[in-house]
Protein backbone atom coordinates (compact mmCIF):
# COMPACT_ATOMS: atom_id res chain seq x y z
CA UNK A 1 0.00 0.00 0.00
CA UNK A 2 2.84 2.37 0.87
CA UNK A 3 4.54 1.67 -2.46
CA UNK A 4 1.28 2.30 -4.33
CA UNK A 5 0.83 5.63 -2.55
CA UNK A 6 4.36 6.72 -3.44
CA UNK A 7 3.77 5.70 -7.05
CA UNK A 8 0.56 7.75 -7.25
CA UNK A 9 2.30 10.78 -5.75
CA UNK A 10 5.09 10.43 -8.28
CA UNK A 11 2.83 10.26 -11.35
CA UNK A 12 0.20 12.80 -10.21
CA UNK A 13 2.11 15.91 -11.39
CA UNK A 14 2.71 14.29 -14.77
CA UNK A 15 -0.98 13.48 -15.06
CA UNK A 16 -2.05 17.01 -14.17
CA UNK A 17 0.27 18.66 -16.69
CA UNK A 18 0.22 16.00 -19.41
CA UNK A 19 -2.67 17.54 -21.35
CA UNK A 20 -1.95 19.17 -24.68
CA UNK A 21 -0.94 22.82 -24.41
CA UNK A 22 -3.83 23.90 -26.67
CA UNK A 23 -6.22 22.76 -23.93
CA UNK A 24 -4.61 24.95 -21.28
CA UNK A 25 -7.33 27.57 -20.99
CA UNK A 26 -7.04 28.47 -17.32
CA UNK A 27 -4.21 30.37 -15.71
CA UNK A 28 -3.33 31.50 -12.18
CA UNK A 29 -0.69 34.18 -11.79
CA UNK A 30 1.20 35.71 -8.89
CA UNK A 31 2.86 39.05 -9.51
CA UNK A 32 5.18 41.56 -7.90
CA UNK A 33 4.31 45.09 -9.00
CA UNK A 34 6.14 48.39 -9.05
CA UNK A 35 4.97 51.10 -6.64
CA UNK A 36 3.18 54.00 -8.28
CA UNK A 37 2.33 57.46 -7.00
CA UNK A 38 0.31 57.90 -3.83
CA UNK A 39 -3.15 59.13 -4.88
CA UNK A 40 -3.51 61.54 -1.95
CA UNK A 41 -0.24 63.39 -2.56
CA UNK A 42 -0.63 66.97 -1.32
CA UNK A 43 -3.55 66.41 1.04
CA UNK A 44 -2.85 67.75 4.51
CA UNK A 45 0.19 69.52 3.01
CA UNK A 46 1.96 66.14 2.92
CA UNK A 47 3.95 65.72 -0.25
CA UNK A 48 5.01 62.25 -1.16
CA UNK A 49 7.45 61.23 -3.90
CA UNK A 50 8.14 57.52 -3.98
CA UNK A 51 11.70 56.51 -3.06
CA UNK A 52 12.82 60.14 -2.84
CA UNK A 53 11.38 62.37 -0.13
CA UNK A 54 8.71 62.63 2.50
CA UNK A 55 8.03 66.11 3.90
CA UNK A 56 11.36 67.44 2.66
CA UNK A 57 13.84 64.85 3.94
CA UNK A 58 15.38 61.53 3.08
CA UNK A 59 13.12 58.64 4.02
CA UNK A 60 13.22 54.85 4.36
CA UNK A 61 10.65 53.02 2.27
CA UNK A 62 9.21 49.60 3.08
CA UNK A 63 6.59 49.72 0.34
CA UNK A 64 5.40 46.73 -1.64
CA UNK A 65 2.74 45.70 -4.13
CA UNK A 66 1.66 42.09 -4.58
CA UNK A 67 -1.16 40.66 -6.64
CA UNK A 68 -2.66 37.80 -8.58
CA UNK A 69 -4.45 37.13 -11.85
CA UNK A 70 -7.10 34.63 -12.87
CA UNK A 71 -7.11 34.06 -16.64
CA UNK A 72 -9.44 32.20 -19.02
CA UNK A 73 -8.85 31.77 -22.76
CA UNK A 74 -12.02 31.88 -24.83
CA UNK A 75 -9.98 30.92 -27.89
CA UNK A 76 -6.36 30.06 -28.59
CA UNK A 77 -5.43 33.76 -28.84
CA UNK A 78 -8.13 35.69 -26.94
CA UNK A 79 -8.25 35.70 -23.16
CA UNK A 80 -10.10 37.31 -20.26
CA UNK A 81 -8.55 38.07 -16.90
CA UNK A 82 -9.16 39.54 -13.47
CA UNK A 83 -6.21 41.10 -11.67
CA UNK A 84 -6.28 41.99 -7.97
CA UNK A 85 -3.39 43.80 -6.27
CA UNK A 86 -2.62 45.11 -2.79
CA UNK A 87 -0.21 48.02 -2.41
CA UNK A 88 1.20 49.08 0.95
CA UNK A 89 3.01 52.32 1.78
CA UNK A 90 5.17 52.17 4.92
CA UNK A 91 7.57 55.11 5.21
CA UNK A 92 9.71 56.25 8.14
CA UNK A 93 12.02 59.21 8.55
CA UNK A 94 14.22 60.32 11.45
CA UNK A 95 15.39 63.93 11.58
CA UNK A 96 17.73 65.21 14.29
CA UNK A 97 18.49 68.96 14.22
CA UNK A 98 20.22 69.23 17.61
CA UNK A 99 23.65 69.61 16.03
CA UNK A 100 22.51 71.55 12.95
CA UNK A 101 20.52 74.14 14.91
CA UNK A 102 22.36 74.02 18.25
CA UNK A 103 22.56 77.83 18.40
CA UNK A 104 18.77 78.17 18.13
CA UNK A 105 17.00 76.21 20.90
CA UNK A 106 13.59 76.69 19.30
CA UNK A 107 14.61 74.36 16.47
CA UNK A 108 16.75 71.83 18.33
CA UNK A 109 14.40 68.91 18.08
CA UNK A 110 14.01 65.33 16.90
CA UNK A 111 11.25 64.36 14.47
CA UNK A 112 10.36 60.68 14.22
CA UNK A 113 8.07 60.61 11.18
CA UNK A 114 6.04 57.78 9.70
CA UNK A 115 3.40 57.45 7.00
CA UNK A 116 1.15 54.45 6.30
CA UNK A 117 -1.54 53.81 3.73
CA UNK A 118 -2.70 51.12 1.31
CA UNK A 119 -4.56 50.55 -1.96
CA UNK A 120 -6.66 47.63 -3.17
CA UNK A 121 -7.05 47.52 -6.95
CA UNK A 122 -9.15 45.46 -9.38
CA UNK A 123 -8.72 45.23 -13.15
CA UNK A 124 -11.07 43.25 -15.40
CA UNK A 125 -10.13 43.03 -19.06
CA UNK A 126 -9.37 41.15 -22.21
CA UNK A 127 -6.22 40.61 -24.24
CA UNK A 128 -4.74 39.07 -27.37
CA UNK A 129 -1.80 36.66 -27.19
CA UNK A 130 0.55 35.89 -30.07
CA UNK A 131 2.67 32.87 -29.24
CA UNK A 132 5.67 31.49 -31.10
CA UNK A 133 7.05 28.33 -29.53
CA UNK A 134 8.17 29.37 -26.02
CA UNK A 135 7.65 33.13 -26.39
CA UNK A 136 4.31 34.95 -26.21
CA UNK A 137 3.44 38.62 -26.73
CA UNK A 138 0.30 39.95 -25.06
CA UNK A 139 -1.60 43.21 -25.23
CA UNK A 140 -5.00 44.26 -23.97
CA UNK A 141 -7.36 46.67 -22.23
CA UNK A 142 -9.01 46.55 -18.83
CA UNK A 143 -11.42 48.41 -16.59
CA UNK A 144 -9.72 49.60 -13.40
CA UNK A 145 -11.11 50.31 -9.96
CA UNK A 146 -8.89 51.24 -7.00
CA UNK A 147 -9.84 51.70 -3.35
CA UNK A 148 -7.55 54.19 -1.62
CA UNK A 149 -7.60 53.53 2.12
CA UNK A 150 -6.99 56.29 4.63
CA UNK A 151 -3.47 57.59 5.09
CA UNK A 152 -1.96 58.32 8.51
CA UNK A 153 0.98 60.69 8.93
CA UNK A 154 2.59 60.69 12.40
CA UNK A 155 5.34 62.92 13.73
CA UNK A 156 6.66 62.35 17.27
CA UNK A 157 8.49 65.56 18.16
CA UNK A 158 11.06 65.69 20.95
CA UNK A 159 11.73 69.38 21.66
CA UNK A 160 14.95 70.21 23.53
CA UNK A 161 15.34 73.42 25.47
CA UNK A 162 18.02 74.75 27.88
CA UNK A 163 15.22 75.14 30.39
CA UNK A 164 13.95 71.60 31.14
CA UNK A 165 10.53 72.93 32.02
CA UNK A 166 10.12 74.06 28.41
CA UNK A 167 11.09 70.72 26.88
CA UNK A 168 8.36 68.39 25.70
CA UNK A 169 7.46 65.39 23.57
CA UNK A 170 4.31 65.51 21.47
CA UNK A 171 2.71 63.26 18.89
CA UNK A 172 1.14 64.95 15.87
CA UNK A 173 -1.15 62.88 13.67
CA UNK A 174 -2.74 63.85 10.35
CA UNK A 175 -5.36 61.48 8.96
CA UNK A 176 -6.13 61.63 5.24
CA UNK A 177 -9.56 60.35 4.15
CA UNK A 178 -10.37 57.44 1.89
CA UNK A 179 -11.04 57.67 -1.82
CA UNK A 180 -11.22 55.78 -5.08
CA UNK A 181 -10.11 55.82 -8.70
CA UNK A 182 -11.70 54.27 -11.77
CA UNK A 183 -11.03 54.29 -15.48
CA UNK A 184 -9.68 52.35 -18.43
CA UNK A 185 -6.16 51.05 -18.86
CA UNK A 186 -3.94 49.23 -21.30
CA UNK A 187 -1.13 46.73 -20.90
CA UNK A 188 1.51 44.93 -22.95
CA UNK A 189 3.78 42.11 -21.93
CA UNK A 190 6.14 39.31 -22.82
CA UNK A 191 5.93 35.74 -21.48
CA UNK A 192 8.49 32.96 -21.62
CA UNK A 193 7.36 29.31 -21.30
CA UNK A 194 10.16 27.06 -20.01
CA UNK A 195 7.52 24.31 -19.93
CA UNK A 196 3.94 24.17 -21.19
CA UNK A 197 2.35 24.68 -17.78
CA UNK A 198 4.60 27.50 -16.50
CA UNK A 199 5.38 30.98 -17.79
CA UNK A 200 7.49 33.86 -16.50
CA UNK A 201 6.65 37.30 -17.81
CA UNK A 202 7.16 41.03 -17.61
CA UNK A 203 4.27 43.44 -18.14
CA UNK A 204 3.87 47.21 -18.47
CA UNK A 205 0.62 49.09 -17.97
CA UNK A 206 -0.95 52.51 -17.55
CA UNK A 207 -4.48 53.87 -17.21
CA UNK A 208 -6.57 57.01 -17.52
CA UNK A 209 -8.20 57.36 -14.12
CA UNK A 210 -10.78 59.57 -12.45
CA UNK A 211 -9.47 60.02 -8.91
CA UNK A 212 -11.46 61.33 -5.96
CA UNK A 213 -9.74 61.43 -2.58
CA UNK A 214 -10.54 63.57 0.41
CA UNK A 215 -13.24 65.58 2.09
CA UNK A 216 -12.23 66.14 5.69
CA UNK A 217 -8.59 66.02 6.80
CA UNK A 218 -8.21 65.72 10.58
CA UNK A 219 -5.19 66.50 12.73
CA UNK A 220 -4.54 66.16 16.42
CA UNK A 221 -1.70 66.65 18.84
CA UNK A 222 -1.17 64.58 21.99
CA UNK A 223 1.27 65.59 24.74
CA UNK A 224 3.39 62.63 25.77
CA UNK A 225 5.51 64.50 28.29
CA UNK A 226 6.45 68.07 29.24
CA UNK A 227 4.49 71.27 28.75
CA UNK A 228 2.63 71.88 25.49
CA UNK A 229 -0.91 72.49 24.39
CA UNK A 230 -2.77 69.59 22.70
CA UNK A 231 -4.55 70.61 19.52
CA UNK A 232 -7.31 69.14 17.39
CA UNK A 233 -8.35 70.45 14.01
CA UNK A 234 -10.17 69.39 10.86
CA UNK A 235 -10.61 71.06 7.48
CA UNK A 236 -11.82 70.30 3.98
CA UNK A 237 -9.21 69.23 1.44
CA UNK A 238 -9.76 67.00 -1.57
CA UNK A 239 -8.43 65.79 -4.91
CA UNK A 240 -10.78 65.36 -7.87
CA UNK A 241 -9.07 64.93 -11.24
CA UNK A 242 -8.55 62.92 -14.41
CA UNK A 243 -4.99 61.81 -15.03
CA UNK A 244 -2.84 59.11 -16.58
CA UNK A 245 -1.13 57.19 -13.82
CA UNK A 246 2.55 56.33 -14.00
CA UNK A 247 3.61 53.47 -16.24
CA UNK A 248 3.88 50.50 -13.89
CA UNK A 249 5.62 47.18 -14.31
CA UNK A 250 4.80 43.71 -13.09
CA UNK A 251 6.84 40.51 -12.82
CA UNK A 252 4.49 37.57 -13.35
CA UNK A 253 4.75 33.85 -12.66
CA UNK A 254 1.83 31.91 -14.14
CA UNK A 255 0.63 28.32 -13.92
CA UNK A 256 -1.55 26.98 -16.74
CA UNK A 257 -4.12 24.20 -16.55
Amino acid sequence: MKNLTLLLLAILPSFLFAQDKKDRKLGLTVNVNSIGSYAGDGLGNIHYDNYKTLDGGDAKFRNYSLGGNATHFVSEEIGLRLKVAYTKWDITEYRDTRDIQSSNPLYTRIDNVSFNSSDLSFALGGFYRYKIKKIALIGGLDLDYIVHNKGVYTDIISQADPNPSLSYIIKNTITLPKGNSYGIGGFIGLDFFPVDYLSIGLEFSSALLKTKVGNVVSSNSIVISGHSQPQDDSYHDSIDRFQFNQISSSLNISFWF
